[in-house]
């Protein structure tokens, strides 16, 4: 175990599970802690303390540290020797508290408090003050492709923002309300630069992103459309099955999925099922073309086509197909220009999706997490990321990939720093204003 200079150790003991070292800090104070008054101090005794420290060999360790007492003649008051090593609330080392608050964001407070013997809500405490200073400064920039979803969390659903070109989840709402919504648009850093909002069929979403952001394309995601063309080709099934005996009702719903997996997806063991199926259904077997048909519209690269590609897939919907595929022809029809952006754009909510699944996982894993934690283990589990959009290139970058910032501030990404630097080094080097920028746009 690593001391420093500043501290002596004069005793070591380790059993199966625990290590106790006996240390002491050696610097000592100059003046009076109380009076401020310099070199009146004296020796008082000394005051022996438990001090939780780092896991030493994978089991929980203390120090038992031997603290020295002064008192000053000018004002007569005594005190403890000041250690800047430990923490000025608890009984713990600044190494174990700086363990604590990264160990948090990755593992149960259980598993912690475990690992270093103290207790869960000390853990608890020491997170909730590491995340109220972090909160504090977090930075967030407005994405060129912005995406907006939803998820269920201790019976609530939270809104979820993620920067789905940079890969990174955003923010979390405590709700999903309209009026928060907007907030929070509304409050977005250079919300100018959002091209595309990528959202599911949710009205509230739409309104808020059309108030806030009228110059973003909303895009519906893909997954939110086609799932429907699957829940109507099982309400068919379900249908057909109904007819059956009990051996063939139980037949129809075991081979349910192979009717929900796209036909370039099937093994040929599948295939054959599915092919001997749809031809003694043909009820079945329409539902189940009208899905494929549905599929491969989005498979057009212009919109023109695709758009006629559904107007004439709608137009053949007959009898109970059509009445099973009501819904998605009217969610279709309800938010077409959004739906068919995506032939446009390529943009899909896929990201946030992925990340919703993350959360529902850790939060699986810490039972018993409050939103907030839940939320901060999701930002800053991976280390705290500022972000900072490019006065020249209007391009987002993190704080890490920063190599100059003016006094203004206006910030350079590294893409653009070499380019601004060859072409005004003297405003760079005076910490120019504006100007500067918009000079070496000028040149591009």
């Amino acid at each position: 175990m690593f001391f420093g200079e500043s501290w002596t150790v004069s005793k070591f003991s380790e059993s199966v599970d625990h290590c106790e070292v006996e240390a002491s800090y050696i610097v000592e104070p100059d003046h009076c802690t109380k009076c401020g008054v310099v070199g009146e101090l004296y020796r008082h005794g000394t005051k022996t303390i438990d001090v939780v420290d780092l896991p030493l060999r994978m089991v929980p360790t203390t120090i038992r540290l031997i603290q020295k007492r002064y008192q000053c003649r000018a004002c007569k008051k005594t005190f403890i020797q000041p250690n800047p090593d430990i923490d000025p609330k608890r009984r713990i080392t600044k190494r174990c508290v700086d363990y604590i608050e990264k160990q948090a964001l990755r593992q149960t407070f259980t598993r912690i408090a475990d690992s270093i013997g103290i207790d869960e809500k000390t853990i608890r405490l020491i997170v909730r003050e590491h995340l109220e200073r972090v909160s504090r400064n977090y930075r967030i920039v407005a994405p060129d492709i912005l995406g907006i979803d939803e998820i269920h969390l201790i019976k609530q659903p939270r809104a979820v923002f993620t920067d789905i070109g940079r890969k990174k989840l955003i923010d979390m709402l405590p709700n999903r309300n309209v009026e928060l919504v907007k907030q929070w648009l509304s409050n977005l850093p250079y919300k100018e630069h959002v091209k595309y909002v990528a959202i599911d069929m949710w009205r509230g979403y739409k309104t808020a992103v059309n108030a806030i952001l009228p110059d973003a394309q909303v895009v519906i995601d893909k997954f939110h459309v086609v799932r429907m063309a699957n829940q109507a080709v099982d309400t068919v099934r379900k249908q057909q099955q109904s007819k059956l005996t009990k051996r063939g009702r139980i037949s129809y719903k075991r081979g349910a999925y192979i009717l929900r997996k796209r036909n370039h997806n099937l093994s040929d063991k599948q295939w054959l099922a599915l092919d001997g199926w749809l031809k003694n259904e043909p009820v079945i077997e329409q539902a189940y073309n009208a899905k494929e048909s549905y599929y491969a519209i989005f498979e057009h690269e212009v919109r023109v086509d695709a758009e006629a590609a559904y107007d004439e897939w709608k137009s053949g919907l007959t009898g109970v197909v059509a009445k099973a595929f009501a819904p998605l022809v009217k969610a279709t029809d309800n938010w077409r220009d959004e739906i068919f952006a995506l032939i446009d754009t390529n943009v899909t909510n896929a990201f946030t999706e992925s990340m919703n699944n993350l959360t529902r996982l850790d939060n699986r894993i810490g039972r018993g997490y409050s939103f907030d934690m839940i939320r901060a283990r999701m930002l800053f589990g991976r280390g705290v990321e500022y972000s900072y959009r490019c006065s020249s290139c209007n391009g987002v970058f993190s704080l890490d990939e920063m190599k100059y910032t003016t006094k203004n501030p206006i910030v350079i990404c590294p893409s653009c720093l070499p380019r601004v630097q060859a072409i005004f080094s003297e405003y760079i080097s005076n910490y120019s204003t504006q100007d500067a920028i918009d000079a070496a746009k000028s040149k591009e």
